[in-house]
Formats: structure tokens, C-alpha cells, sequence
């Protein structure tokens, strides 16, 4: 089986690098073909992260209508009929956007009706259930393992390292990382990956 793996509707990809090459390797382990892609073409799986505008919901349903068979990679947290309900408080922008989450949200369930399936970036069992209730039941829930690939190393020179973050930067994220500092060593650093 051939997959398109698509990250046009990340802007910018780069707080996904770590998924999307996941992903990839993940499909190659399987023994099947995939690319990175900006687009979904016939004849291939395309393999997409949610996280749509309302315009590229609406596109994803015009794929489906012109018979291009597609997967939707979910990544946040199901919380009642929204994503990412955990803050009680404005100490974090990003996550405490109810709109944003509501919106997403919303583009996601719109989206999955037409999915193949929903591969889920979480075996957390009350996660599986939560989007197993918000796809139709015949979009298959499928949560992914993500096996160590040692061959996966940062393009800088090899690292000790014992933990990695990835993604976006934000300040509940940075208040993490000033508690590690406390403890150990903590580099930061951002870089362009090649298979980006």
C-alpha cells in the first residue's frame, strides 16, 4: 500500500517534526511505501494531522467525494464535546483558547465522517473510548504504537539525552522545563530536520 503523508495544514510543520517522522517510520516498518506530500493524489492513501480550518474540513470532504481515501491522525486530548478542556485558568494562551479547541474540535468531527480511519497518537484506554463515541462507528479508532527506531537520531552530532520535548513551545510547557532545570542540565535549541 502506497500513503501520502501530508503536513500542508500545519503552519508551520515544524511543531509536528517529531510525528510526522514517526508516522513515516512507522508505515515503513509495516512494509508499506510513503512520502511526505502536500497534497492528496489517487491511488494513495493520504495520511493527514488533524488540525483543520473550516475551509480545509470542507476539502477533505471533497476528497472523499472524488473517491481519494484518506486517514486522520489525532493527537489531542477528547474532553466532552471539545479538545484540551484541562485549564480552569488563563495560565496558558494557547491551551485556554476555548474557541480555538471548540473550533478545532468541531472541524475534526465534520472531517472523521469521511476518514478510513482515525489513527490515534494514544493507547490511554479512556481516549480510544472518547473518540470511538465521536467518529461514526464505521470509521475504525486505532490507537498507534510508536516502537524506539534507533536508527532516529537528532541531524545535530549524537546527544546523551534522558528527555526530549517536542512541539510547541508554550508557558506551561516552559514552567516544565524550568522545574527539570532545577534537577539537571536542560539544552533548548530549534532546528530544521532534512525530511522537512
Amino acid at each position: 500500500m502506497n500513503f501520502r503523508l501530508l503536513f500542508s495544514n500545519l503552519k508551520p510543520p515544524m511543531h509536528a517534526e517529531d510525528t510526522l517522522e514517526l508516522l513515516r517510520r512507522l508505515v515503513l516498518a509495516a512494509g508499506c511505501e510513503i512520502q511526505y506530500d502536500l497534497g492528496c493524489a489517487s491511488g494513495s492513501v493520504c495520511v493527514i494531522m488533524e488540525h483543520f480550518t473550516a475551509e480545509e474540513s470542507l476539502a477533505v470532504e471533497a476528497w472523499a467525494n472524488r473517491g481519494i481515501e484518506w486517514i486522520i491522525v489525532a493527537t489531542e486530548y477528547v474532553t466532552g464535546n471539545t479538545f484540551n478542556d484541562l485549564f480552569t485558568s488563563q495560565i496558558d494562551k494557547y491551551y485556554s483558547d476555548r474557541k480555538l479547541w471548540k473550533q478545532r474540535f468541531d472541524n475534526f468531527v465534520a472531517s472523521a465522517r469521511f476518514a478510513r480511519a482515525i489513527w490515534l497518537t494514544s493507547d490511554v484506554p479512556e481516549q480510544v473510548d472518547a473518540y470511538r463515541r465521536i467518529v461514526p462507528p464505521h470509521v475504525p479508532v486505532i490507537p498507534l504504537p510508536f516502537p524506539y527506531f534507533p536508527e532516529l537520531r537528532c541531524p545535530e552530532q549524537e546527544r546523551d539525552l534522558d528527555i526530549l520535548f517536542t512541539g510547541l513551545t508554550t508557558p506551561h510547557r516552559q514552567s516544565l522545563i524550568q522545574r527539570i532545570r532545577a534537577h539537571t542540565r536542560v539544552c533548548e535549541g530549534e532546528y530544521l530536520p532534512a525530511f522537512l
